[in-house]
């Protein structure tokens, strides 16, 4: 823990619990994927179909999918090399008064350093700023105040995280906009929907879909094969916790 983190999680901790309805509306927003990732992901299907500069549109969207996706591994990687950094919400030394509705003791084992929430939203918005400057910035706002604000007043992440994240997410769709990665990327992308488009947007689909829900099914695919791999070395019975 460091001031800078502290002072401001101290600054949205003082309104914790003031307000039953504040703090229940910020708990649902910490989980509501459509109001999250949904409406960004409605700004890439509009420019995709959007006539206007259709081939750059699209070679700039295949972009920001791939950083984002890229992003957040590089996130995840970091995660699991660096030593454990503990939720806000779940350290004593913090005295973190818990908003209404919130669980104490959640994500324990699953360490806060980066953010990949941040890493993928921001990651997002940048490429989004590639499309329409006005939206971009409309866009950051936006996922400020529904994605950002929450997780730290609901001490899910330090400042840092959040600053750690944005900068990986940043970084990475700021790379995969060079010309000659969006270029591979949008001739690519142009060439399978020009041979086969049914293949394309059933995958398209997919995948955005997957960022929408913040790849929540493949995370618990992923635990559970890590269990029974697990299970099946050891001889140990199942624990659902």
């Amino acid at each position: 823990m460091n001031s800078f983190d502290t002072s401001i999680l101290s600054f949205f901790n003082q309104f914790s619990q003031k307000s039953q309805v504040f703090d229940h509306i910020v708990v649902f927003l910490a989980d509501a994927s459509l109001l999250k990732a949904g409406l960004l992901f409605a700004i890439f299907w509009y420019f995709w179909f959007d006539p206007r500069n259709a081939e750059k549109n699209r070679a700039s969207i295949l972009a920001t999918l791939t950083a984002s996706a890229s992003g957040i591994l590089a996130a995840r990687g970091l995660a699991n090399l660096l030593p454990l950094r503990e939720r806000p919400l779940n350290v004593d030394e913090l005295h973190f008064n818990l908003p209404l509705g919130m669980k104490a003791g959640i994500l324990e084992d699953w360490s806060s350093f980066p953010s990949d929430h941040a890493t993928m939203f921001l990651a997002l918005v940048t490429g989004i700023f590639y499309l329409s400057r006005r939206l971009g910035l409309a866009s950051l706002v936006y996922v400020l105040v529904i994605v950002i604000l929450p997780r730290l007043y609901l001490g899910i992440h330090f400042p840092t995280d959040i600053l750690a994240g944005a900068v990986i997410g940043i970084s990475f769709a700021w790379l995969a906009h060079r010309d000659f990665i969006k270029g591979r990327l949008g001739r690519f992308g142009a060439t399978w929907v020009e041979r086969h488009p049914a293949s394309f947007y059933a995958c398209f689909f997919l995948a955005t879909y997957q960022f929408v829900v913040l790849f929540d099914d493949l995370r618990d695919l992923a635990k559970i094969i890590l269990k029974a791999i697990k299970i099946s070395r050891t001889g140990q019975e199942w624990d659902d916790d």
